[in-house]
């Protein structure tokens, strides 16, 4: 197994400015304490998901900066003051060895590692993950 390293992203919560305050989570056990909330009103399975819900006022989601960058931007969501501000490496995960690859294969994993850097302007947005997803 091979990871490259996608950068450092810096991990938030944010909600709608008129949103509930309550909290969105995963679904599922995180191994990292900055991803556990205590009580979560709603949850779901992907950080996608968790920001489209925090963008239509349904809670506050943790979430990488990466992914709301443009509705914090605009005003559409807001950074919950009081919440602790963290940061986790993110990684493109594949099976082989580089030379052994099958060019479709490398050639997806050289795309995702330089355009789909996490610690600067990504490509995808929430505005992309908001049309999918709602």
């Amino acid at each position: 197994m091979r990871a490259r390293s996608l950068g450092i992203s810096e991990v938030i919560t944010v909600r709608a400015p008129e949103g509930a305050a309550d909290r969105l989570g995963f679904a599922y056990a995180r191994r990292d304490p900055i991803w556990r909330e205590r009580v979560a009103r709603l949850r779901a399975t992907d950080g996608n998901t968790l920001a489209a819900l925090a963008l239509h006022g349904n809670g506050a989601a943790r979430v990488g900066r990466f992914l709301v960058r443009e509705a914090l931007a605009s005003g559409r969501l807001q950074i919950v003051e009081d919440a602790p501000i963290a940061h986790e490496e993110f990684h493109v995960v594949y099976l082989g060895k580089a030379a052994t690859l099958p060019a479709r294969v490398s050639a997806v994993v050289e795309h995702v590692v330089r355009e789909g850097r996490v610690d600067r302007v990504p490509s995808l947005t929430l505005e992309i993950a908001t049309d999918r997803f709602i």
